[in-house]
């Protein structure tokens, strides 16, 4: 992975520092815990502990979705989906930013990830491949299994 950060709920500064690449590293104060963003953020849809949900799940722009519980399907978002300690995502996540403190994929059903602003929040897990913008990775986290693709490497392999 190219970035390496510590935890912190500071994210008015990570949203307003200008990202230069996907290979800069972010400051600690910079990266915010899931729970942080779920309460800042304006909440369109929430999938509660207990929850399960399968299909897909369309959330517009200026929205976030808030996942405590199962999701199975194909998550669309133009906003921000947070996924919090005990929830789990399988299936496809494309979004403009995605915060992770909960599990996505299974070592069977590996999942694919497409996002602008990717933040590996303590104790996530990521299996299956992922193409982003930027990455910020605290620790601990439980790892990713699979590729990590920055969009600037891939975009540049396309043309």
């Amino acid at each position: 992975m190219n970035n390496l950060v510590m935890d912190s709920p500071n994210l008015d500064a990570a949203r307003s520092k200008p990202q230069t690449s996907s290979t800069d590293v972010q400051a600690a104060s910079e990266i915010v815990s899931a729970k942080v963003a779920a309460e800042r953020l304006e909440v369109s849809m929430a999938v509660g502990e207990g929850d399960y949900i399968e299909g897909k799940i369309r959330v517009g722009p200026g929205k976030s979705l808030v996942i405590r519980g199962c999701v199975n399907g194909e998550i669309e978002c133009q906003g921000t989906v947070v996924i919090l300690s005990g929830g789990k995502v399988l299936g496809l996540v494309k979004a403009a930013q995605l915060v992770n403190e909960g599990d996505i994929g299974e070592l069977k059903n590996p999942a694919k990830l497409d996002v602008g602003e990717l933040v590996l929040g303590v104790n996530s897990r990521v299996i299956g491949d992922t193409v982003y913008d930027t990455l910020a990775v605290a620790t601990p986290n439980r790892g990713v299994r699979g590729q990590m693709i920055p969009r600037s490497e891939m975009d540049a392999e396309e043309a």
